[in-house]
């Protein structure tokens, strides 16, 4: 008896949630990737809410999806939100990263920032809200998956900068 209950309340506190791509493409960008995101099971969509107000990095994954057929799309789903995000309001953001990288976004992001090959390709909606129950579905905008920098780059480029001011100073000083 005690079980049921349990199991109703825990139901009862939970949300369902349909999303669907963006009506427009969503693309790649740079190193010969430009365009409409491709191949069949390339790239990671994970659904990630969180309260209202809260910053990204705490949203939790509640969905993953993976790209289709279709090139710029991926195919819409039912999630379920649990408790106690479940209810009300909530803070939504669907976050995209190239398959081979990872499970999770923060895999994806992880195995990029290692500077690993093949770069790795990450991108994220905007942050929006929507109400659990409506009867419109999440369709998010748009948006572009761009390769990781290694961080050799950035190490190049600090340097680079570092010697251009060595270089601006030594002759201000002559």
């Amino acid at each position: 008896m005690t079980v049921c209950i349990l199991f109703a309340l825990n139901v009862s506190g939970q949300g369902t949630l349909v999303w669907n791509a963006p009506t427009n493409s969503i693309t790649t960008n740079g190193l010969g990737g430009n365009g409409p995101i491709s191949g069949a099971g390339n790239y990671r969509f994970g659904l990630y809410v969180g309260s209202p107000g809260s910053p990204a990095g705490s949203f939790s994954l509640v969905g993953l999806a993976v790209n289709g057929d279709v090139p710029g799309m991926y195919p819409g789903q039912n999630s379920i939100i649990p408790p106690p995000i479940g209810g009300g309001t909530i803070a939504i953001q669907v976050r995209a990263w190239s398959a081979f990288a990872g499970f999770s976004y923060e895999e994806a992001l992880s195995y990029a920032l290692a500077g690993n090959n093949p770069i790795a390709f990450l991108g994220q909606s905007t942050v929006d809200t929507y109400t659990i129950g409506s009867p419109i579905p999440y369709r998010p905008a748009a948006f572009e998956l761009t390769p990781v920098p290694e961080p050799s780059t950035f190490a190049l480029l600090i340097a680079g900068a570092g010697t251009l001011l060595f270089a601006i100073r030594r002759r201000q000083l002559r």
